[in-house]
């Protein structure tokens, strides 16, 4: 492999220039989330237009055909070119209805380009809208549910048009103004002119693409290209790094606060949830509202005001709490008695009850699984298995599909978050029905019975149980739990016991978040702090990878690893046309073992990605996987691992920790033979460095 001569100042810049680009997904959503409508798609892919491949052929090239014919394209088999909306909802998608709509008036310019006088400002945000769809699209997108998005951004060029005359008339004629008319003074203050630093980006990199589309031969007609560039690089490169730098960053919840919103999830499911379903079934047609093709749905369900409804709740026997039922439901007297009798269920306050229920079982399964909403959105009925080694689910990936058709995933997933995907099973049974759907998350709210639930739907359970937990002094966002897994992984702080408890159990953690470290969205947060916490070290090891300059067993070892990689490989290909920063991204999708570091050691052994991994568990069948990686290591008796006088803090808290947990009521049998055996061997480590240290260590231990 060639070597690419580079200094530690073009690495470090290019370092910030990947951390720009995964920090991207972060400040979109989070710009995203602040706005009032969150029905919005959210970005599924990187736009930066020097990443975005211009090259693959559509299958039909608009600049080659005759204008009059654009209107007959199949966009989609439910959809032609000429239509007002445009119908991707035949594709698998995260969005269940994915609609395309140019017909509509636009709040901010008062126009509907569907009118007759605005055919040209329609043709042209249809033509660059054309070739963002996946199928054959000539821009590099995945996700249909993306497009909706882009055309959003697309149309609002439609105010450059509106301002200075552009596209109206005759083509040809004296008053056909265009794009190229105007000087790069213009197209700027059009861009600064956006309201806020996002859409000055969005913007500019709109217009880069729509200059790059015109330099493709056959892509648009020369009544529609842009013959000038009135947007460079540098430009593009200037907006987003304001944008960036403006835009609020997700950060980890805090430890204590993640472990505050499990609590009240899991108490919330356990305490209350079977009551709960109790409730929602037996008055079911009281909070449906009495429709007749709702109520059938149970016919065993009976109305709160009725004889039957009284009696009910008269032999239910509620959970309770201090010696007294914990939910507010009651009976009470009517001022004037009915044939059904002289008494009601009180159940005003139930509607509350089955959200706050609803909301738990949401934000548990974001906070174990660190899934995207629109993940948890798609979550089918069924998805879970249980088998012989635990409860496993299985949900689709829409956003980084390669294929745009949904990648499937298998995770295990511990019995808390299991028992909340059984309560909404069981809660919406009915609603699915209804809706003649199988999403898991189906609405039980009168007014929306049977819909299935949108993204946002999460977010806003999000904010309650924050509420509810005391945590919301700070913002919690879906994507805060996959960052907090994401550091949680990383870092494997084991300080909080009732974490470990209601997440996993200490010793099979390990092997649950192998498969959460498989998730792209958590890998991305991975490969983010990787490079946010290790520019030093990072700039070392790469500078030597990709000098060729890297020495030791160790050494050569991490550049076997980059040679065999096929996605380095590639970006050889175009005999060294890519960025620094692409080789750096490319070397870091290698994933943990570049910068591998055990719990508590250093480690000997550090093989490539064929070889099977030394660190798996006794228990746990060999298989090959990426190694060495931060949670199969298991160093303390490991005989690949060398400690040193600075890992003696690590061993100190690795005792007290096991300490703690093997005194814990609630640690088992199996967990606490385990913590006893890490104990002794860790004492035995801190002994061979120093025995004093571990006499003083024996009696801190025994002093509590």
């Amino acid at each position: 492999m060639k070597s690419l001569e580079v200094s530690h100042e073009e690495l470090e810049e290019a370092l910030s220039d990947v951390a720009r680009d995964l920090d991207e997904e972060d400040a979109r959503e989070e710009a995203l989330l602040a706005t009032d409508d969150l029905a919005d798609d959210f970005v599924e892919e990187s736009e930066d237009v020097d990443d975005v491949e211009l090259s693959r052929p559509a299958l039909h090239m608009l600049g080659t055909m005759p204008i009059a014919e654009w209107d007959s394209i199949k966009v989609s088999p439910l959809s032609t070119f000429g239509q007002g909306k445009w119908d991707f909802s035949c594709y698998p998608s995260a969005n269940r209805t994915i609609l395309v709509n140019f017909d509509y008036t636009s709040s901010a310019t008062n126009v509907n380009l569907i009118g007759e006088q605005y055919i040209h400002w329609l043709r042209i945000s249809k033509a660059l809208t054309y070739y963002q769809i996946p199928n054959f699209g000539i821009a590099y997108g995945r996700a249909y549910s993306s497009i909706e998005s882009k055309k959003t951004k697309i149309l609002r060029l439609v105010k450059l048009f509106q301002q200075e005359s552009l596209y109206t008339g005759v083509p040809g004629s004296i008053q056909y103004r265009t794009i190229n008319d105007l000087s790069k003074e213009t197209v700027a203050a059009f861009i600064e002119s956006q309201a806020t630093k996002g859409t000055q980006w969005e913007a500019a990199w709109m217009i880069q693409f729509w200059q790059k589309l015109s330099k493709i031969e056959g892509a648009l007609p020369p009544e529609y290209a842009i013959h000038e560039d009135h947007v460079d690089k540098e430009d593009v490169s200037r907006y987003r790094k304001v944008y960036d730098n403006s835009a609020t960053r997700f950060a980890p919840i805090p430890l204590d606060d993640y472990v505050a919103i499990v609590n009240h999830c899991v108490s919330v499911i356990d305490d209350c949830g079977t009551d709960i379903v109790w409730a929602y079934r037996t008055y079911f047609p009281t909070l449906v509202g009495f429709a007749p093709d709702r109520v059938k749905l149970r016919p065993d369900g009976v109305s709160a005001g009725s004889i039957e409804g009284v009696i009910a709740f008269q032999n239910h026997k509620p959970k309770e709490v201090n010696g007294s039922p914990w939910w507010p439901l009651c009976i009470r007297k009517r001022t004037v008695p009915t044939s059904d009798g002289d008494e009601y269920v009180e159940y005003s306050g139930l509607s509350k009850m089955i959200a706050m229920l609803i909301d738990a079982c949401l934000v548990l399964i974001l906070a174990t699984t660190g899934m995207r909403r629109s993940e948890l959105a798609n979550l089918k009925s069924r998805c879970v298995e249980e088998r012989t080694d635990g409860h496993w689910l299985t949900f689709t990936i829409f956003k980084t599909s390669v294929s745009s058709q949904g990648d499937v995933k298998n995770i295990p997933i511990p019995p808390n978050t299991a028992r909340a995907i059984g309560v909404l099973e069981e809660l919406m049974r009915e609603s699915r029905i209804y809706g003649g759907h199988n999403f898991l998350v189906s609405s039980v709210n009168r007014a929306h019975f049977g819909l299935v639930a949108h993204g946002a739907y999460c977010e806003r359970s999000v904010k309650r149980v924050g509420q509810r937990a005391g945590v919301d002094w700070v913002p919690l966002h879906v994507h805060r739990f996959r960052k907090t897994l994401a550091m949680y992984m990383i870092y494997l702080d084991p300080r909080n016991i009732d974490l470990i408890r209601h997440l996993f159990s200490h010793k099979s953690l390990k092997m649950t978040l192998r498969y959460i470290l498989s998730l792209p969205g958590v890998f991305r947060e991975i490969k983010k702090t990787m490079v946010e916490q290790n520019v030093s070290l990072l700039t070392e090891v790469l500078a030597a990878a990709l000098n060729q300059k890297i020495g030791g067993i160790g050494g050569k070892r991490i550049q076997a690893t980059i040679n065999k990689s096929a996605t380095f490989r590639a970006k050889l290909q175009d005999n060294g046309k890519e960025t620094i920063a692409q080789y750096v991204d490319s070397i870091l999708d290698q994933g943990l073992q570049i910068l591998h570091r055990t719990n508590f050691a250093i480690c000997l052994r550090t093989p490539t990605m064929t070889e099977r991994a030394p660190c798996t568990g006794k228990n746990e069948a060999p298989e090959a996987k990426l190694t060495p990686n931060l949670f199969a290591c298991d160093p303390i008796e490991c005989a690949h691992a060398v400690f040193l006088e600075n890992n003696l803090p690590d061993l100190e808290s690795e005792i007290v920790f096991h300490h703690n947990i093997s005194r814990h009521p609630y640690t088992g049998d199996h967990q606490r033979t385990f913590s006893e055996k890490r104990i002794k061997a860790a004492f035995e480590r801190i002994n061979e460095i120093d025995p004093n240290r571990g006499e003083i260590v024996l009696k801190r231990v025994a002093n509590g």
